[in-house]
């Protein structure tokens, strides 16, 4: 008894090509008004400011703009991108978007709201403003050690920390990029813990639970420590005082990210929830105090 085997492929005339997106040295996304994603990334290899822009315009679905190349054809800036952080409005599409690049031994930080588009080539061109140094002693080079922006009832504002000049500590600035609430792009505004800036600093939105007004998170060393810093942006009441809070780390964290729980979870400590694990186990990651 002998049997008989045969088979037969081809190629399906509707389908569609997919390709791993590397992160690079940076990666965040947001969506465009038309419901795509725009995906902002600095390469790993060149530093190079890059926008991956999911399009129907192209006939593989993805257009890659050169964001530095931008930056230097409009304003005739020659340096490499160092940092960079893209808010959008939870109510909308508008975005802000803060670029550190690096001229020289100097950082210089740049801010976009909004680009056009050329009918031609589907490139985009965005409104780069740079913010020069207007806080006191405007004179100081500029080494940026975290950036942080964000989108509130459609103004939009940062966060920048810079390495201080002779104590190696993190000095910290508001940013009002288009002026709309101060007369001037940076206003300093100090920490309540004096905190390194010779190692990562990371930047985080949050609300504490019962708070009026946002604050901001920040994760980095105090004392020698590894440590987790939130800070009210502004006095809600008038009387003086913001809320602030410090948590010391037991573990070492490299990172954090904002995200809605429940109001039971994390009242009085910051959590880790390891792999693997259900999800009704928790880790005390930071203790507050």
């Amino acid at each position: 008894m002998s049997i008989q085997m045969s088979c037969s492929s081809e190629m399906m005339s509707q389908y569609l090509q997919d390709e791993i997106i590397g992160p690079g040295k940076q990666f965040q996304a947001v969506q465009a008004a038309d419901g795509h994603s725009l995906l902002f990334s600095i390469s790993s290899t060149d530093d190079i400011f890059y926008l991956l822009e999911e399009t129907t315009a192209v006939n593989t679905g993805w257009q890659s703009h050169n964001l530095s190349e931008d930056l230097q054809q409009k304003l005739g800036t020659q340096g490499v991108a160092k940092d960079f952080f893209v808010a959008q409005d939870p109510n909308g599409t508008a975005f802000a978007l803060l670029l550190v690049v690096t001229v020289g031994e100097a950082d210089l930080l740049y801010f976009a709201n909004a680009y056009t588009r050329d009918a031609d080539t589907h490139a985009l061109s965005f409104n780069w403003n740079l913010l020069t140094f207007d806080a006191p002693n405007p004179s100081r080079t500029l080494t940026i050690q975290a950036v942080y922006s964000a989108v509130a009832e459609g103004i939009p504002m940062g966060v920048v920390d810079v390495v201080g000049e002779q104590d190696q500590q993190v000095d910290r600035y508001y940013i009002d990029p288009t002026k709309e609430v101060a007369s001037h792009y940076w206003t300093p505004y100090n920490l309540p813990f004096d905190m390194s800036a010779t190692d990562p600093v990371k930047l985080c939105n949050g609300r504490r639970k019962g708070a009026k007004v946002d604050g901001l998170y920040t994760l980095g060393l105090v004392g020698g420590q590894a440590a987790v810093v939130f800070q009210e942006y502004f006095d809600y009441y008038g009387d003086g005082y913001v809320d602030r809070y410090r948590w010391s780390c037991t573990a070492q964290p490299f990172g954090f990210a904002q995200w809605h729980c429940p109001a039971s979870f994390g009242q009085h400590s910051l959590c880790s929830h390891p792999s693997r694990q259900r999800w009704s186990f928790y880790r005390p990651l930071c203790y507050g105090f």
